[in-house]
């Protein structure tokens, strides 16, 4: 019997892949720069979040029913990171504390991109410790609240307020993803043999019923509640959901965040349970990715026009990536073709990257100098009060 091999990686693509991995570093390290100046001068962070969704989105696309290149699953598996905000390696300690049985992936594909086990919470890594310190933040909030000193009780009123739901909201929405496919892998193989096993079988039930019915609760809460979701106690609960939607269109904008969870839920389906279909699959993402567009270019959800464009570039970013995967399907035999795209396909994720890292410079920079204008002012209009 013989079979043909794919190309392996020669000794300048390993030089290339190294610099890959340094790169992805070093974006990560940028993203993280840029996460921090943003909390420290209290500027928006959805330019990175945006960014975030998109690649959340392409590092899902080798899951679906291809043979990828050698050089563009090692790319994506870097990119996997941080989309996924992967800072911390939680698979030791996840390992120890449920003492699950070990599990194979559900195939190679998951495997490369890091969902190596078929146990929801193991695939969560940094997500299941995201949510642990929420449950930490939950405690010391309430504790501050019983307090009966008063600045001490106003903090945990304060804190209490971000968390329920601004907080809870936010994590949920940036990790839907994560969450998602987790929970369908594991709905595949449930097992009810021991104590642990069968917890977490209860639990992925658990919660892919309470992702089913997220988008869904949440749409029929702000389109009931749609004439007052700029007061200030239903924008402090809610708004994370809308807070960048330009709410003067009316409910249609609403579609967008709903749109945004649906199709991550409608993706996730077709990796994990259309897994040896590719043609559905490609499919039903060139539908996901056409809805998309129409919102974008009908309803304009976003208050920024300059979001709008950043979203209709990244759509065309996720299409290109897509038409790179039929490529990597039987449709092109030759693997020496194959391999070469891969590098074309890392280019086009890269453009992405460039040009998302430029914008959040750009702003980042516009920020700090609107800051110091604004200090400088103040001091001005100070020295001429002390003057008169």
């Amino acid at each position: 019997m013989e079979r043909e091999l794919p190309a392996q990686l020669s000794k300048s693509d390993r030089e290339v892949q190294e610099s890959i991995e340094q790169a992805a570093e070093s974006v990560k390290a940028v993203m993280a720069g840029n996460f921090l100046l943003t909390l420290l001068i209290s500027a928006s962070l959805n330019q990175l979040l945006n960014m975030v969704h998109t690649q959340q989105l392409i590092v899902m696309f080798p899951l679906f029913n291809v043979t990828l290149p050698a050089n563009a699953g090692m790319f994506l598996s870097q990119m996997m990171t941080i989309a996924a905000f992967e800072v911390i390696d939680t698979k030791p300690f996840l390992n120890t504390v449920l003492a699950l049985p070990h599990t194979d992936p559900l195939n190679s594909n998951f495997e490369a991109i890091g969902l190596e086990s078929r146990y929801f919470i193991h695939n969560l890594g940094t997500v299941a410790l995201a949510y642990v310190l929420f449950v930490v933040s939950v405690a010391f909030s309430t504790l501050c609240r019983l307090c009966p000193t008063r600045k001490t009780k106003y903090f945990g009123e304060m804190r209490h307020r971000e968390l329920f739901w601004g907080s809870l909201i936010n994590l949920t929405t940036e990790s839907f993803s994560i969450l998602t496919i987790s929970c369908m892998i594991n709905l595949r193989f449930l097992q009810w043999d021991a104590v642990n096993t069968t917890a977490m079988s209860l639990l992925t039930i658990v919660v892919m019923l309470l992702l089913l019915a997220y988008p869904f609760y949440y749409y029929w809460l702000l389109v009931k509640n749609f004439e007052i979701l700029t007061f200030k106690e239903f924008w402090y609960k809610y708004s994370a959901f809308y807070s960048d939607l330009k709410l003067g269109n009316g409910t249609l904008v609403l579609m967008q965040p709903v749109w945004f969870l649906i199709r991550r839920f409608l993706i996730s389906l077709m990796v994990v349970c259309l897994n040896t279909t590719v043609i559905w699959q490609i499919a039903l993402m060139t539908m996901n990715v056409i809805v998309q567009v129409i919102i974008l270019g009908r309803v304009a959800p976003f208050a920024h026009g300059r979001t709008n464009k950043f979203e209709l570039f990244s759509e065309c970013m996720v299409m290109m990536v897509m038409y790179h995967l039929i490529c990597f399907t039987p449709f092109v035999p030759d693997l020496q073709i194959r391999f070469k795209l891969g590098y074309v396909l890392i280019a086009v994720i890269s453009l992405h990257l460039v040009v998302s890292l430029g914008i959040l410079a750009k702003d980042s920079y516009r920020s700090v100098r609107n800051k110091r204008r604004l200090r400088n002012a103040a001091k001005a209009h100070d020295k001429q009060r002390q003057e008169l």
